[in-house]
């Protein structure tokens, strides 16, 4: 099951308040999303500059070339990925 960053926070509010910002419960989610939070910054990046790979590589306005950086946009690694985080995410808002 996944939680939404809210779920996350709310029950980091609750761990606090039982017991206390030295936990070793809220120390760990809080790394945990730390951790999560720098992958979705280094994929933001990747697909980034993957996308301006396939900018360059398809560079004219042509639609045999706007079809190619289309498909090659959908078969992004780092987009498909952050489209998947995306959707955990929005699975329980």
């Amino acid at each position: 099951m996944t939680y939404t960053p809210a779920q996350i926070a709310d029950h980091i509010a609750r761990r606090v308040a039982a017991v206390g910002e030295d936990s070793p419960d809220v120390q760990i989610i809080r790394q945990l999303m730390g951790e999560r939070d720098r992958m979705r910054e280094a994929l933001i990046e990747c697909r980034e500059e993957i996308d301006a790979c396939i900018q360059h590589e398809y560079p004219h306005d042509h639609p045999v070339q706007e079809r190619c950086r289309q498909r090659d946009y959908a078969a992004n690694p780092a987009r498909i990925a952050l489209a998947a985080l995306t959707t955990q995410e929005q699975v329980h808002d």
